[in-house]
């Protein structure tokens, strides 16, 4: 295993890695502010990194925009955490 593949496996077995949610307002926008609070509280947080889209695989009825500001928003606060991105796919 080369060393980047053994640093991501030590990362996964026992990380903490909290899914990440997605605030909306009332109108169905983006809660920006929310968002970057959320940001901000986790970074006082033992985490190994981020799932995002893994509540419900809502990842894939996000218009490109918005998962773009959300992916984006969190590897900018995390620039060394591992961010894994889950898809759920419907059939």
């Amino acid at each position: 295993m080369n060393l980047q593949a053994e640093r991501v496996k030590q990362n996964l077995i026992g990380g903490i890695f909290p899914a990440v949610p997605i605030p909306f307002t009332q109108r169905g926008e983006i809660d920006t502010v929310a968002q970057e609070s959320y940001i901000k509280y986790m970074k006082t947080q033992p985490v190994s990194g981020f799932a995002v889209w893994a509540h419900t695989g809502r990842g894939l009825l996000i218009e490109d925009e918005t998962k773009k500001y959300i992916m984006s928003s969190w590897r900018k606060a995390f620039p060394d955490k591992m961010i894994i991105e889950v898809l759920r796919w419907h059939s």
